[in-house]
């Protein structure tokens, strides 16, 4: 993103993080019922020394909700309500991560709220 300062970006295998999520959802809407429209909500760790306003900035300017954890140990971006599909989940997964990736931060795995006009 131009006008951020970015860390060197980190090595990722895109191909294994999809192939974990596409299992993750097929394991979760197997053993639950799964709702159509969820609240996704997307942790990263900190590697390094990450650039936290500036991710959170970046995350923030492509329209997700982002939450730096108390204890400093999780960047959460949260996007919804979408569509409850392992597609739509991986879309902004892939999307969270390249951002986070350039500001020193690793995924962590995702979640998210079953009922997300209650939540």
């Amino acid at each position: 993103m131009q006008g951020f300062a970015e860390v060197e970006p980190l090595s990722h295998d895109y191909e294994q993080q999809r192939n974990d999520t596409l299992q993750a959802w097929r394991d979760i809407s197997s053993r639950h019922a799964v709702p159509d429209e969820i609240e996704l909500d997307i942790q990263f760790v900190p590697h390094g020394e990450p650039l936290w306003s500036d991710a959170e900035i970046a995350l923030a300017a492509a329209g997700y909700r982002v939450v730096r954890y108390d204890d400093g140990s999780t960047l959460q971006a949260t996007v919804g309500p979408v569509m409850n599909t392992p597609e739509e989940i991986w879309k902004h997964e892939r999307a969270t991560t390249e951002l986070a990736l350039k500001y020193g931060f690793k995924p962590d795995g995702w979640g998210f709220l079953s009922d997300p006009g209650n939540g």
